[in-house]
């Protein structure tokens, strides 16, 4: 990014003649952008008895200062302090347990992962 910068500052009357990046070049600045700063995704669940029952009630996105977080039915839209705040927001009867789910930061499921071999064994 220096040299591009170094280029578009060396123009001799100081105004921009084009863009700073070529077409690739910019595509990957901007994938590293939005890698760097792309918030946390997290569900809300609630879980019935023990191991009895599982499901989503609400999705969010942790940014570094704050949480935006909705309900899946639609009646819940916050913006809290911190993603645990959210849960005091999914009421739930006493049997039921509520707490977050972080997403995998590669957005897959453990079971569509290659399964590795045990330790010691090919």
């Amino acid at each position: 990014m220096t040299n591009a910068v170094e280029k578009h500052d060396s123009a001799e009357d100081g105004s921009t003649s084009g863009p700073l990046f070529g077409r690739a070049e910019f595509a990957v600045l901007l994938d590293e952008l939005v890698t760097d700063y792309a918030p946390r995704v997290f569900a809300v669940t609630q879980t019935w008895g023990d191991c009895l029952d599982g499901w989503i009630v609400g999705w969010g996105m942790a940014f570094g200062d704050h949480a935006e977080v909705f309900s899946v039915e639609g009646r819940v839209r916050t913006r809290v302090s911190k993603p645990e705040n959210a849960l005091r927001y999914f009421g739930a009867d006493e049997d039921v347990t509520t707490r977050l789910v972080w997403l995998h930061s590669t957005g897959t499921r453990a079971s569509d992962q290659e399964p590795k071999p045990a330790q010691g064994y090919l």
